[in-house]
């Protein structure tokens, strides 16, 4: 099965934000040695910052989506809410977690044919492509 390029900049997407957050939750454990109140305000911050804060900003994409230039939105095609994005960025999180990280590339070979994943049946989402640049007149 060959994979697509809006999976491959999905995965990329997800990387993206997920290496952020362990760089951040590294830090802020290392300053927990320290300064435990620091150290937990640092790792709160962090998931705030990669995982929440993204999702109220114009463009409603985490910095993995933005790079990557994809974005969730409802199935109609309309911008989703920022409630239903967080709260899908929590369960693709969790999931991730309990299953040691492999999520993500078993949730790939059970994709459909329009590239949509379990999370996004559930939350009603898809993932589309996007060209931030601008029309030349």
């Amino acid at each position: 099965m060959m994979m697509t390029l809006l999976i491959e900049k999905r995965i990329k997407a997800f990387s993206i934000d997920a290496s952020l957050a362990t760089i951040g939750f590294l830090i802020a454990l290392q300053i927990s040695n320290t300064n435990f109140i620091l150290g937990r305000i640092l790792l709160f911050t962090t998931f705030l910052g990669v995982y929440v804060l993204p999702y109220f900003s114009a463009t409603g994409q985490s910095l993995g989506k933005r790079f990557q230039q994809i974005r969730v939105v409802k199935m109609d095609g309309t911008k989703a809410g920022s409630v239903r994005l967080i709260i899908r960025s929590l369960t693709l999180i969790v999931t991730s977690i309990v299953s040691a990280g492999i999520y993500i590339v078993v949730a790939t070979l059970f994709k459909n044919k329009e590239d949509e994943l379990w999370h996004d049946k559930l939350f009603q989402t898809k993932v589309i492509m996007i060209n931030e640049k601008k029309n030349e007149v």
